[in-house]
């Protein structure tokens, strides 16, 4: 079987970096971070929820056996999350989630190419 394109190699161990750092940053919850969720009216330590979850889709993404979970987990995440923030018209802070959504099939196909 040939190796994949690049492109399709690396975007799930990026993915999973990306959703390693965001889970790192949750949990250790920056006073920016937990008063920008105060203000868009989500629960008192809900960083923490969304920590626990993104290092869950890192984990996921990370181990090719588990990589399909991933990327369900990290698209059900993104897509709340998007819809989240364009409810709450925050279109340009939704931007770098859509493309980051916009990469999960990348993800997917190195997964379908083994």
């Amino acid at each position: 079987m040939s190796t994949p394109p690049l492109l399709i190699a690396a975007a799930a161990p990026v993915i999973a970096a990306t959703f390693g750092v965001v889970g790192v940053v949750h949990l250790a919850g920056p006073r920016q971070l937990t008063t920008l969720l105060a203000r868009l009216e989500y629960p008192r330590g809900f960083h923490r929820v969304i920590g626990v979850y993104a290092l869950l889709t890192a984990l996921f993404l990370a181990l090719p056996p588990t990589r399909i979970w991933g990327v369900a987990a990290a698209g059900f995440v993104l897509f709340a999350g998007i819809v989240g923030l364009l409810n709450k018209r925050r279109y340009m802070t939704a931007m770098p989630a859509m493309a980051l959504l916009a990469a999960l099939p990348f993800a997917l196909a190195s997964w379908m190419w083994r």
